[in-house]
């Protein structure tokens, strides 16, 4: 039987994720019960291969409206990353603000798009169970269940999102190459950009962030391949930034017509992210 959960103001799990206030639909896209039919989510156990190369065609046809011409790997990386980001993202975010981890099966995660459009306006949790430590303030509630400390927090977070990959990538196959690490390395930056993203992006939140992002993934975890890096980096001006370094690029150097590189790209090396940063600070 699917668990549907209580109405969303009673869930701590839905609570936790309200604090998370740079997840695309923060306000309701992260709704604990099964949406109702028609309300525009899909459930990620949903997404088969036809639905999928439906959306890389659309993607690339979205990046042809917008910019004038299109690239089959650009439309294949964002469908990865965006796609990826749907477990990573939520777990990443709640880890962070709560120290939870939700169920993040592709029958427990969904998301929305945008109407005729094919960018993603929310992440769906549809499963209002999670995982925490035993001092949570909720760690009594009928669908907390409790791990000894962090380290076992972080471990059941890989876990669940390294399954929620495996599957996919099992079933789904990118319509364009992509490098063998951007594969399982776009569901690590999801977690990664989770945990930057939810909460204090500022440089003093710089370490705390960098160090849930190695405890969920140490640079010795195998699953992923490549960890994505988090640290705090001084551009070229004297400004510092919380800084992610992706496993996986997004290829939209091949169709921006100034083709600058995001400061996030695994192509950029270091030297050149402090000019890079600052650049994206000013455009801010």
């Amino acid at each position: 039987m699917r668990h549907t959960g209580s109405p969303i103001a009673r869930e701590p799990l839905a609570d936790t994720l309200r604090r998370a206030g740079n997840l695309p639909g923060a306000a309701d896209g992260l709704h604990p019960a099964v949406p109702a039919t028609g309300s525009g989510w899909i459930r990620c156990s949903d997404v088969d291969g036809a639905w999928y190369r439906q959306w890389e065609r659309r993607i690339a046809t979205a990046l042809h409206d917008e910019h004038g011409r299109t690239d089959a790997t650009a439309a294949a990386a964002l469908a990865l990353i965006w796609y990826a980001g749907v477990p990573g993202r939520l777990g990443g975010a709640a880890f962070r603000v709560a120290r939870r981890v939700p169920r993040l099966g592709p029958d427990q995660v969904g998301f929305r798009i945008s109407g005729d459009q094919p960018y993603l306006t929310g992440y769906g949790l549809f499963d209002t169970r999670f995982w925490c430590l035993p001092d949570d303030p909720d760690a009594a509630h009928p669908d907390a269940t409790t791990v000894p400390d962090e380290q076992a927090l972080a471990d059941l977070l890989r876990a669940e999102v390294g399954r929620h990959a495996d599957r996919f990538l099992e079933e789904t196959v990118p319509g364009a190459r992509l490098p063998r690490r951007s594969l399982r390395g776009a569901f690590l930056d999801g977690i990664a950009v989770g945990i930057w993203v939810a909460g204090d992006q500022s440089a003093a939140a710089g370490p705390a962030i960098r160090r849930d992002a190695e405890l969920v993934a140490p640079a010795d975890t195998p699953e992923f391949g490549a960890p994505a890096t988090v640290r705090v980096v001084t551009d070229v001006e004297g400004g510092d930034h919380v800084h992610l370094t992706r496993v996986c690029c997004c290829y939209l150097f091949r169709v921006v017509d100034d083709a600058r590189p995001c400061a996030t790209c695994p192509r950029v090396p270091q030297h050149r992210r402090p000019p890079l940063l600052a650049r994206d600070a000013h455009d801010r």
